[in-house]
């Protein structure tokens, strides 16, 4: 399947991941795009004005691939992707095989070539 034409919704749940990254997705594309969705405002409590979707998982998942459109997607995608555990972790490992590369070569223990495979920074 070419996702720059089209989407399914498995494919959809494989980029996305879960339902939350899902309604954050429909959300950004809200503002970007606007898009019809189904939202509520919290009127009270502790998130008294958090805007909301106010649709079923089915019906999220379904609006997703209505709505899709691959240039506004891969930038909400990337936005969205930066927040996660997994984005957190992997750059911290990095930094993290940073100092111990730096360590190893203050300590002139052996030659050692980068193990890292450096990879282009994503575009903001």
């Amino acid at each position: 399947m070419n996702v720059k034409k089209n989407m399914s919704e498995d494919l959809a749940r494989k980029i996305l991941g879960k339902k939350e990254y899902a309604e954050q997705y429909l959300l950004e594309l809200f503002q970007i795009k606007k898009i019809t969705l189904k939202i509520k405002t919290v009127s009270r409590g502790a998130n008294k004005g958090e805007v909301r979707l106010n649709c079923t998982t089915k019906e999220i998942w379904e609006k997703v691939v209505a709505e899709w459109d691959y240039d506004s997607a891969l930038k909400i995608v990337r936005k969205l992707f930066r927040t996660t555990e997994k984005y957190k972790n992997g750059k911290s490992a990095n930094d993290a095989m940073d100092i111990l590369i730096k360590e190893w070569n203050e300590l002139k223990l052996d030659e050692i070539e980068s193990l890292r495979v450096h990879s282009p920074p994503l575009a903001a």
